[in-house]
């Protein structure tokens, strides 16, 4: 009892923790989250640690604290509930007594409902249940008064509580259930209807379980069973059956009907089969009524189970006693009621973003299995019902009874539906033939696979099925595309596409095959009946896979003779040799070698080559035997060699070919004219089939003729020639035309003069069919006429022109010849001269040159030649058709250029077989072929479009293009080809040079194409002209290149073209053209001596390493000069990206021409050159000077006349000339001019507007590489930047800079770009870093950015040109972070610091008066390291101007001075110039900082320069520590921390503790830099206390030692890091071994990421283990941190004060802590508007769990 009279809950430990807690229990609902969570755990932790004091604490605050907010209650209730979960068995009874007291009232302080809140108190009465059952029950039960309505959740933890602990519950649940039934006809509120529903529900769960656990048990000692509790349930279902199951709450109802379908087990048997008739439409009723249909199936489903149970016991007490009558099954009349409602639920699909709705179809599909089990024969009549396609319209329902189908046949697999299966298969007919919605027949599919793996299939209709699948599988890709472009919207996740279906059904139809064993049977030989018909053509793939993996298996068993036969020992139905005269629906071997054999020519279309030559090697024996043992050895080959050539290697017409082959060799090993007659007639049966894909068509039509190759019945082979002609409908399909002409090729190898028959007949006019006759007038007799023969269409002779071309290809030499003028040319003339459309002109050509190539003697092999007469008349026709403008002075638009590419393609192709037929062609046909084709040059080029633009194009469009392209690329190589051709015809200069004078004017064309074009062609003819010399034997006829300065000056400019194509191909056509010259020129015996080696680009015709094999001695030594070499190494430069590296090649060109050039051709080449400079392309103008200057340079001697004349041209174009390389070619002529006529004008140039033009730059530069001249230029400039009146004053405060110091700074810049002075700054560097620097200086104060500007622009020149990189990387870094990467100065302003402030480098320092200090001493920190040997005289140099005019010039020395003192080394002269030069600036207010910090870094020298300085060092540094200017102070803080890193102890000792002292509240200065500084100095200090002064720093040390803690976790990151440095120092002088590890740790490298939770908790551990006489102080230190102006820092501190606290074992050394003042503090804590603070706080309470 407390003193006030209440009782008290609390179970005290009698110390401080018993208030913390208290007070956590207080602030445990904290607006803030993340605290409310800290509090939260560290009252679990408390919990955990002191379960009864927390539990208690909770219980006092809620029971003390009526008026505490709900949810403040709710969390104190789940910290119980979760420490009752961790220490339930550590609380004691009474305490666990007044909780379930405390529960109680929760649950019942309110009479309204409030569930977050009385849930909770709920959930925690049900936790105490566990270990006090009874007492919680005899509570629960207790307000339970009989007649009276208890609360809420007195009955919902009833009926929780029963469900949790049935055991205990469900022997005392009868009294439970007999004070429920009599309240249960007054309850009215709903909300109690739905809560005794629910408790209800879970007694009849908690009996269910009960009897579970019994099983297996002996003896139930209270002697349960559900007929103890029938008599209570019962009366409970007949309230909710006739009341509450009509009540008007959703809820309600759905609860009732939940737990009258958990009351039916309960329930008696004989009770439940009367009641069922009632209950069940009453279940029915909901299912109207509610949206949420689960509790609902789950009930029905209960009920349905036990109706089936009492139903199949019935059954089996019926079989028991046959003579008994049968007894119809109670739940027999309801089946249709149950049916109608629950198939429309169960056929809607499922929501699958909602479990309840997945969950109840799962339900709805279990009680469909239920049925099933007792009353398969109704529910299989019910669902074949709904799917009646005429009468069931919804696709939707149709769908989901097929689903339900599948359901009940995966889950009822024997038994019940035995007797059903036929009936379930014949049932799906109608579907097959009639279903089209694509859900649907994706269901129908899944049907078929469930049935196939359960042996349905072999029912009658099974095969249906099949076929089913098989016509899925034979979808198209392009009906899929259609299909899904045909969407409006796309397919959602539980849409079906006609792809997935396909993709689907090919899955299940090869699955059946492969792994449902009972489908063989139905499958084998069935599955042939889908080889042949059109509609299954796309399903060919599987179906032979299907037909392979049977075929292979069977094939095993029949060779083993392990094949299953009849009782009667004859082969079963489905024996692997198959009987096809019985199985008169299967196709006939020759039908299924000719549907295969053609669909093998498209290979890749879904697989079908390699499943096809699988089944065909399966199937082989059952083809014919003949031909088994060929086919095992060769089709195996022919996967190899589709497995190898994939992708680009694949060539589609090698494996036409050996498909070819197969065939032949088929027919071959037949050899029965028999078969392969009806072989014929099935190819030709089946050539219907293939009318949609002329590519099969093609190949049928081949193999046809391939077939009548090897018959010799002449009617049967005019009849298929007929049939071939005619069948080509209409006869404009270019694929099916070459088809039929090949066929026709091929026939005609052995029937030549049938074949040729055929073709004039079916060309002959015939007479139309006769009309009936009508009676006429007179009229109609005097203008009526007869009816005209009517001639063939256009598209029927092209069929039979190309025919005629393939006969005369594929028939023999000896009998062609003969045939050729009298029956080929005879029929073919008249359209050659008629012909106007350009598809037969196509045609037409394409028989031109199949003709030319038979005719050729390579083909002929007659031993004489023959000479075809009409040959020139037919190039003549080919140029009409090339050219269909010629003669009209009319040029072609683009779009009629288009209509001709193929056209010329052909007849250039054509034109090249008839050029190489003898005798030679005239010059004047040759001529005109050659102008007409070359104008082919101006055809506008087709490119591919980039990315961007590719997105904009179809598919088609796309594929178009690429095949455009291609077209015009083999159009020009056709016509090189007969370029070539006509060479090779006549291989003398002078055809050459007729050749190149038509191609040559196209190669300075203005368009690039044009030049491309045409550069290629000549490079090509040069090349076969090589390779026709290199092999000719005949007398020496060509003396010299024709025209060669003309021809090499063409080629010169081409040789820096924008296109590197055309690039290379110039350098090697010059090449070429000076090999030719040279071995015309010189015979065999006046050449020198040369290497053996072939040289490539000559006798190899460009092919490297590939030497053309000579047999006779040639005329011409084709061995190259060493002079041509160059240009062969000059190609990799030629070609190149980089303009200089092209101009570099130009040079050696120029060269190379002026060693090869004879005298003579000089004068001419030098002026067609010069024509080159005026080139379209301005990188061709610069070549063309560049090589124009070489040649001049070179062979300058022999053209002395020109050479005034050509450099005045040169200078007057230099103000016109736009290429930079040009200009710069022409300012090396300036140059050299000006050696001999020496005019420098540096002073005048000085006097030009700043900044300078262009020409002045480059006439500065130009004078500055003088070598003469740069030195004198030099120290004019830094004498006038150094000396004169760089500033102007305007008046008492303000400046302008001189334009003579701004001019001279820009003169300085320009010339230290030139990379060539680099050496002169060597040699002068002192002198131009001491000037740049006091240019710095003296840009300050003049209130505009121009000069500066160029002082930094002046900087980074001398910084390039003397390769400082130091100091470029140094001025590049962060000057907030220096030690931080290097920053690329175009990106600054995209890198970001913290605070989205852009990165500042010290080149930006330079930009602002406040800031440019810093980067001079960067400046002059780089210069002392990288130019150490230069210090002394930059030192010399920068001394005058201490003392300066300018103030900039003096603290840019005095800057300079502070850095110089870090790099002195032993130059101790230097370091005392240095060390005197900066004490005297300590008298001048704007160079003291720069001063002190030069002392300061007279430690970088080393101790022996200290500690002879010392005194004076440490005096002027000491003396500034506490001045009023904070950066003053900082500065001589960081200037000693170096200082003491090196000096004697003697000179510190004695003023060691009043620094110490004047340095310690610094510590907590505003500024963080003056914080990091004092705590770096402190620990730098560390040196001095060992020896004598150990004890005495070892107290400074723990009296700093709580805020060094504190700060090590400052906002501050450079405070972080001297926190570390100074522990790091200190570690050792503590006397703590852990210390001491601790903080030689890496977590205390500068970088490293601190863990200071960690670090705090070590640190106080080793104080409790070090120091615990200490604990007391550093407690009560770290309290004056609670009130720090840091918020940080009173989180560190609580943090730190809970560590040390909690860590301190109860011992003597805690009876100094006044543990009143630190609770308190801590308490006030959470108080604190931070909510870091109050989050630490409550942590450092859960750690004094035992104060």
């Amino acid at each position: 009892m407390s003193e006030s009279g209440e009782k008290s809950f609390l179970v005290p430990t009698g110390g401080k923790v018993d208030p913390m807690c208290m007070a956590l229990a207080k602030a445990v609902y904290d607006k803030e989250t993340g605290v409310r969570r800290t509090i939260i755990n560290s009252l679990t932790e408390l919990g955990r640690k002191q379960p009864n004091l927390l539990l208690s604490t909770c219980l006092e605050y809620l029971m003390k604290n009526q008026k505490c907010p709900r949810e403040h209650r709710i969390v104190l209730l789940k910290i119980v509930i979760k420490v009752l979960s961790m220490r339930r068995d550590q609380v004691t009874k009474s305490l666990s007594l007044d909780l379930i007291q405390l529960a109680v009232k929760e649950m019942t302080a309110s009479s309204d409902v409030i569930p977050d809140w009385q849930g909770v108190a709920s959930e925690l009465l049900v936790a105490l249940g566990h270990h006090y059952p009874k007492e919680v029950f005899q509570e629960l039960f207790s307000r339970f008064q009989p007649t009276s309505i208890p609360h809420y959740f007195i009955i919902k933890s009833l009926g929780d509580f029963a469900t949790s602990n049935p055991m205990d519950v469900v022997p005392e649940l009868k009294g439970v259930l007999a004070r429920t039934l009599p309240i249960l006809s007054s309850i009215k509120r709903d909300n109690l209807r739905w809560v005794i529903g629910y408790a209800l529900t879970h007694f009849c769960e908690a009996i269910t379980s009960y009897m579970a656990n019994l099983d297996g048990v002996a003896e139930d000692p209270h002697n349960i069973t559900f007929a103890t509790f029938s008599s209570e349930i019962f009366p409970a279902y007949e309230v909710m059956v006739t009341n509450w199951i009509l009540s008007k709450d959703e809820r309600v109802r759905l609860i009732t009907a939940h737990c009258m379908g958990n009351m039916c087990a309960v329930m008696d048997i004989e009770q439940f089969q009367k009641e069922v008739h009632r209950l069940v439409p009453a279940m029915l009723q909901l299912y109207r009524k509610e949206k949420d249909h689960l509790p609902v199936t789950q009930a029905l489903s209960n009920i349905l189970e036990v109706a089936a149970a009492a139903t199949q016991a019935g059954i089996e007490e019926d079989a028991a006693d046959p003579e008994a009558p049968m007894r119809v099954p109670f739940m027999q009349p309801l089946l249709t009621p149950i049916l109608e409602t629950i198939h429309p639920l169960t056929v809607r699909p499922p929501d699958p973003n909602d479990a309840n709705s997945i969950k109840n179809n799962n339900e709805l599909l279990r009680c469909f299995e239920i049925i099933g089990r007792v009353f398969s024969g109704p529910l299989i009549a019910f669902l074949l019902d709904r799917l009646d396609i005429t009468r069931q319209k919804s696709a939707t329902v149709r769908s989901g009874t097929l689903l339900i189908i599948r359901h009940i046949a995966n889950r009822i697999s024997s038994g019940p539906l035995d007797d059903k299966k036929g009936l379930l298969v014949s049932g799906m007919k109608p579907l097959v033939l009639h279903e089209s919605d694509l859900k649907c027949r994706h269901s129908l599919s899944q049907v078929v696979i469930a049935m196939g793996s359960h042996d349905y299939l072999k029912e009658e209709g099974g095969e249906d099925l099949v076929q089913f699948i098989v016509r899925q599988c034979a979808v198209s890709d392009e009906h899929c595309k259609k299909a899904d472009a045909a969407r409006s919207t796309p397919p959602g996740p539980e849409d079906v596409t006609v792809g997935q279906l396909r993709k689907m059904c090919d899955n299940i139809l090869y699955l059946l095959a492969e792994t449902v064993p009972c489908m063989e049977q139905v499958l084998w030989p069935f599955l042939f009946e889908s080889l042949v018909p059109a509609k299954y053509t796309e399903a060919l793939g599987v179906v032979c896979k299907s037909i392979a993996y049977l075929g292979n298996k069977k094939r095993e068993e029949w060779n083993h003779g392990t094949e299953p036969t009849e009782e009667d020992g004859s082969p079963v139905p489905y024996a692997y040799i198959v009987d096809f005269e019985r199985a008169v629906n299967l196709p006939k071997p020759h039908d299924i070698v000719a549907r295969l054999f053609v669909m093998l020519n498209d290979p890749h279309h879904r697989e079908f080559g390699l499943h096809m030559l699988n089944a065909l090697r399966a199937i082989g024996p059952i083809i014919h035997p003949d031909i088994a043992i060929m086919w095992d050895h060769a089709l195996p080959k022919l996967v190899q060699f589709m497995e190898a050539k994939k992708g680009d290697a694949w060539n589609s017409q090698t494996w036409e070919d050996l498909v070819l082959r197969l065939l032949a060799e088929t027919i071959k090993l037949v050899a029965d004219d028999e078969w392969t007659m009806k072989l014929g007639e099935s190819y030709s049966t089946q050539i219907d089939l293939y009318r949609k894909n002329s590519e099969l068509k093609r190949c049928s039509l081949k193999h046809l003729g391939l077939i009548l190759q090897k018959l010799q019945h002449k009617a049967f082979i005019n009849e298929k020639l007929d049939l071939m002609f005619k069948c080509i409908e209409p006869h404009q399909d270019d694929v099916q035309r070459q088809g039929c002409a090949q066929g026709f090729g091929y026939c005609a190898a052995t029937h030549l003069d049938a074949s040729l028959e055929r073709l004039q007949d079916l060309l002959r006019p015939k007479m139309p069919p006769a009309k009936p006759k009508e009676s006429g007038g007179f009229f109609s007799k005097l203008f009526g006429g007869s009816d005209k023969p009517k001639g063939p269409t256009e598209d029927e002779r092209k069929t039979a022109v190309l025919a005629l071309g393939y006969i005369t290809a594929y028939a023999p030499a000896k009998l062609i010849t003969s045939r050729i003028e009298v029956s080929i040319m005879s029929t073919l003339n008249p359209m050659l001269e008629n012909a106007t459309s350009v598809s037969l002109r196509e045609t037409l050509v394409k028989a031109i040159d199949l003709i030319g190539k038979t005719v050729h003697p390579n083909h002929l092999k007659l031993g004489k030649g023959y000479v075809f007469s009409q040959r020139d008349a037919l190039l003549s026709c080919l140029i009409r058709y090339m050219d269909p403008s010629a003669g009209s002075g009319k040029k072609l638009s683009s779009a009629a250029h288009s209509g001709l590419r193929q056209l010329r393609i052909l007849a250039l192709n054509a034109c090249s077989t008839l050029v190489q037929l003898e005798p030679s062609l005239p010059e004047e046909l040759e001529s005109q072929l050659v102008k007409t084709t070359v104008e082919f040059f101006a055809i506008q080029p087709l490119l591919p479009p980039d990315d961007a633009k590719k997105k904009k194009y179809s598919p088609e469009k796309l594929a178009a293009l690429e095949e455009a392209i291609a077209a015009q690329r083999t159009l020009f190589e056709n016509f090189n080809q007969l370029l070539a051709t006509i060479l090779a015809m006549n291989s003398s200069m002078e055809c050459l040079s007729r050749l190149f004078k038509m191609i040559l004017p196209w190669i300075k064309s203005p368009r690039a194409h044009e030049r491309a074009r045409a550069v290629a062609s000549f490079l090509a003819l040069l090349r076969r002209y090589v390779e026709y010399k290199s092999t000719e034997t005949e007398q020496k006829v060509d003396s010299h290149f024709f025209e060669l300065g003309h021809t090499l000056a063409l080629l010169v400019p081409r040789c820096t073209d924008p296109s590197p194509g055309i690039r290379l191909a110039a350098v090697e056509s010059i090449q070429t053209v000076l090999y030719v010259d040279y071995f015309l020129r010189n015979a065999p015996d006046e050449r020198p001596a040369s290497d053996s080696q072939a040289h490539e680009g000559y006798e190899d015709g460009g092919e490297e390493g590939q030497a053309v094999p000579v047999t006779k001695t040639p005329t011409y030594d084709m061995q190259p000069p060493r002079q041509l070499y160059p240009l062969t190494e000059m190609r990799p430069r030629i070609s190149a990206a980089e303009l200089q590296t092209q101009f570099g090649a130009v040079n050696t060109l120029a060269g190379v021409l002026c060693e090869m050039l004879v005298d003579q051709e000089l004068p001419v080449f030098l002026l067609e050159l010069i024509d080159g400079l005026t080139d379209v392309e301005l990188t061709s103008a610069s070549g063309t000077c560049i090589a124009l200057v070489a040649v001049l340079r070179l062979k300058g001697a022999q053209l002395l006349e020109s050479v005034p004349e050509l450099i005045t041209k040169l200078l007057e174009a230099m103000k016109g000339i736009k290429e930079e390389k040009t200009m710069n070619g022409t300012l090396h002529a300036v140059r050299t001019l000006a050696i001999h006529h020496c005019l420098p004008v540096l002073n005048e140039l000085l006097k030009t507007a700043v900044p300078h033009s262009e020409h002045v730059v480059k006439s500065l530069q130009v004078v500055a590489k003088t070598e003469s001249l740069v030195v004198g230029v030099i120290d004019h400039l830094c004498d006038i930047l150094n000396n004169s009146q760089v500033i102007i004053e305007t008046g008492e405060t303000s400046v302008k800079p001189s334009h003579e110091g701004m001019s001279a700074t820009c003169a300085l810049t320009e010339i230290l770009q030139e990379q060539s002075l680099a050496a002169v700054v060597t040699d002068k560097y002192a002198q131009l870093c001491g000037t740049v620097l006091l240019r710095l200086g003296t840009t300050s104060g003049m209130g505009v950015s121009q000069p500066r500007e160029q002082a930094e622009q002046l900087l980074r020149a001398f910084i390039a040109l003397a390769q400082d990189e130091l100091i470029e990387s140094d001025l590049a870094r962060d000057s907030e972070n220096p030690d931080a990467e290097v920053v690329d100065e175009s990106d600054k302003g995209k890198k970001k610091k913290k605070g989205s402030s852009a990165v500042r480098t010290y080149w930006s320092l330079l930009k602002k008066e406040e800031t440019y200090g810093r980067a001079v001493s960067c400046i002059a920190a780089a210069v002392a390291q990288a130019h150490n040997e230069e210090l002394l005289q930059i030192y010399q140099f920068l001394l005058p101007y201490l003392k300066g005019n300018f103030a900039g010039q003096r603290l840019v020395t005095a800057l300079s001075f502070a850095e110089f003192m870090n790099h002195v080394h032993a130059d101790s002269e230097l370091l005392q110039h240095l060390l005197n030069a900066l004490l005297t600036c300590l008298v001048d207010a704007q160079l003291k900082m720069a001063a002190l910090r030069g002392l300061g870094n007279i430690a970088s020298n080393g101790a022996d320069p200290v500690n002879q300085f010392a005194p004076t060092v440490v005096d002027a540094l000491t003396s500034h520590i506490e001045d009023a200017d904070e950066s003053i102070a900082l500065e001589s803080m960081c200037g000693l921390s170096k200082v003491f890193e090196l000096v004697h102890d003697h000179h510190v000792g004695p003023i060691l503790i009043n620094i110490i002292h004047r340095i310690r509240p610094a510590f907590e200065k505003p500024n963080p830099e003056l914080r990091a500084a004092s705590m770096e100095l402190f620990g730098t200090m560390a040196r001095f206390g060992a020896g004598g002064a150990r004890d005495v720093f070892f107290e400074q040390i723990c009296t700093s030692l709580p805020a060094l803690v504190m700060h090590l976790n400052d906002e501050s990151a450079a405070v972080q890091k001297a926190c570390k440095r100074a522990f790091r120092r200190l570690g050792p002088l503590m006397q703590g071994e852990d210390l001491e590890a601790l903080f030689a740790s890496p977590q205390f490298d500068d970088d490293a990421h601190l863990m200071y939770i960690d670090v705090l908790e070590a640190i106080a551990l080793a104080i409790v283990k070090y120091y615990p006489n200490r604990i007391n102080y550093f407690v009560m230190t770290t309290l004056e941190f609670f009130k720090s102006k840091w918020h940080v820092l009173r989180a560190n501190a609580a943090t730190f004060v809970g560590f040390m606290l909690g860590n301190l074992p109860p011992s003597d050394y805690r009876r100094p802590i006044n543990m009143g003042i630190v609770s308190t503090a801590l308490i006030n804590l959470l108080k604190q508007p931070k909510p870091e603070v109050r989050k630490a706080a409550a942590s450092a309470m859960s750690l004094l769990y035992d104060y």
